[in-house]
């Protein structure tokens, strides 16, 4: 299913009513978004609030992007993120860059943006490295402008990276850079990161793989523990872990290298 097609299968949502159990009269300034057909609220908004479709927001950032974008869109109770790969970026080590972009029925006229590296059977949010600022929250009437930029801007953000990665790579990490990610990853994610190193170091003569690799299996570590799991909306609160930890371990990585003097940032 490609990506439009994705975007059109998101529900619709309406706002409804609230009558508190015994009272007289419905809310005043109260009412309840839920997904067309569903008597269960998603969330309570004012009555101002202005609904606007999830679908069509997402449909007019991948017109401003690009509709011949690869990509993908997770959903979970009115909370969702798109992710858009435009055509004839590049790739960095053999990963896709693009930007990830979520949004929510509460909050329908805020956008967040922020720029990912995907494949290798890992995906990884890019934090802010100097001038180049990964997170941005746009206003849904900026989309023609903000977006159409998205290609310029994810150029831009890959001629940035590689170096960096590059680093990261040339770099050999130590013990304790291990122990960082494992308190990351948590106990038991985190054996299954001892068991990497472990086997890396038994074909590498005793070597430690290098920080970009060790980022990268603990984000592979992260998806394969969560995928597992065939919740509702396991998809998108992978997707959800994935930008709160990778942001994290990629700082980690940037640190370790910038004390190891291989990068000046």
């Amino acid at each position: 299913m490609n990506l439009l097609e994705q975007i059109k299968g998101l529900p619709e949502f309406e706002l409804r009513e609230i009558r508190v159990d015994g009272a007289p009269k419905n809310c005043e300034r109260f009412v309840a978004v839920c997904e067309k057909g569903s008597l269960e609220p998603i969330s309570v908004v004012t009555r101002r609030y202005q609904l606007l479709q999830m679908s069509e927001v997402f449909g007019r950032v991948l017109r401003a992007v690009g509709e011949d974008s690869d990509g993908e869109v997770h959903y979970y109770q009115g909370r969702a993120v798109m992710y858009v790969f435009p055509k004839d970026t590049g790739e960095i080590d053999g990963m896709r860059i693009g930007i990830a972009v979520a949004n929510s029925v509460d909050q329908s006229s805020a956008l967040r943006l922020q720029f990912v590296l995907s494949g290798k059977g890992a995906r990884l949010y890019l934090p802010s490295v100097g001038r180049a600022r990964s997170y941005r929250r746009l206003h849904v009437g900026n989309i023609g402008a903000e977006f159409a930029k998205v290609a310029e801007q994810v150029a831009a953000v890959s001629a940035l990276w590689k170096p960096i990665i590059a680093g990261l790579s040339g770099m050999k990490s130590s013990a304790e850079d291990v122990e960082l990610f494992k308190k990351a990853l948590g106990k038991k994610l985190g054996q299954k990161l001892d068991g990497y190193v472990a086997s890396y170091r038994l074909y590498h003569g005793g070597e430690m793989p290098d920080v970009w690799s060790l980022t990268l299996e603990a984000m592979k570590i992260i998806a394969q523990g969560t995928t597992a799991r065939k919740k509702a909306g396991a998809g998108y609160r992978l997707q959800e872990k994935v930008r709160r930890l990778s942001a994290l371990l990629l700082s980690y990585a940037l640190d370790v290298a910038n004390r190891g003097g291989v990068l000046k940032l």
